[in-house]
């Protein structure tokens, strides 16, 4: 799969979407969907910023 920008965009709402639907914000597993969330919006902004011959 090609790991690009916007694929790190779109699991990042996947997960807060999850997160979103469970009933209660501090639950565990909501904690750890908006982690992943944020590392994966890390990721694509790693990946937006890098210069064009360093991106695959």
């Amino acid at each position: 799969m090609d790991e690009d920008a916007a694929y790190f965009r779109l699991k990042a709402e996947q997960c807060r979407r999850i997160a979103y639907c469970l009933p209660s914000k501090s639950d565990p597993a909501a904690i750890s969907l908006m982690e992943m969330a944020e590392e994966f919006d890390a990721m694509a902004e790693s990946i937006g910023s890098a210069p064009p011959h360093t991106r695959n």
